[in-house]
């Protein structure tokens, strides 16, 4: 599988996970706002915000990582406003948790390791 867009990969490893958002790309992110928050049927988490300062080239960053328990209970949303060095702004999102296995399990780009690739909805 090629991937030579901006992604979303999960990672797990025994009781733990990581979500990353890879930049496979030449661009240059200098800012990268992010919400996220988590339902599982009727319950729904508080929106959390966080700004990251920057995602380079060939790069990835981790937006999540923590103790997988209730992990694929719950689906885990993003919404990201990405910013190029002219200050544009793309907004993206993507979801992932209880149905991740449904994601390609593939050999991740710039991870150089095995993971779930989530393609990115602009």
């Amino acid at each position: 599988m090629k991937i030579d867009k901006l992604f979303a990969a999960l990672i797990k490893e025994g009781n733990n996970y990581e979500i990353l958002l890879v930049n496979p790309t030449v661009n240059y992110y200098p800012k990268i706002l992010s919400k996220t928050g988590e339902f599982c049927e009727d319950l729904a988490s508080s929106v959390g915000k966080k700004e990251f300062s920057e995602l380079k080239a060939k790069s990835s960053m981790t937006l999540e990582k923590g103790n997988s328990w209730g992990f694929s209970d719950f689906i885990i949303w993003y919404k990201l406003s990405i910013f190029d060095k002219n200050d544009n702004i793309q907004k993206v999102s993507f979801s992932t948790g209880k149905f991740y296995e449904e994601c390609p399990f593939v050999d991740l780009p710039i991870l150089n390791k095995k993971g779930y690739y989530i393609e990115i909805n602009v």
